[in-house]
């Protein structure tokens, strides 16, 4: 069985998903949107409330530009 394995979204971690996000290289920019999504849509661990929010807004985001 695969799992993945929770971990803690700090800002940080969220800093990393925006700058990949908005990168130019698909790649990347593909992998962080499904993380952070993945994270959101599991109700993941974020270090504090501010973080929870600002990953909430940048998926909001995402999902309007689609």
């Amino acid at each position: 069985m695969n799992t993945k394995k929770d971990r803690l979204i700090t800002r940080e971690l969220l800093d990393c998903y925006r700058r990949d996000i908005y990168s130019s290289h698909p790649v990347f920019s593909d992998r962080a949107k499904q993380s952070l999504k993945e994270c959101i849509e599991r109700g993941g661990d974020f270090d504090c409330e501010a973080t929870r929010i600002n990953a909430i807004n940048l998926y909001s985001t995402l999902a309007e530009q689609s």
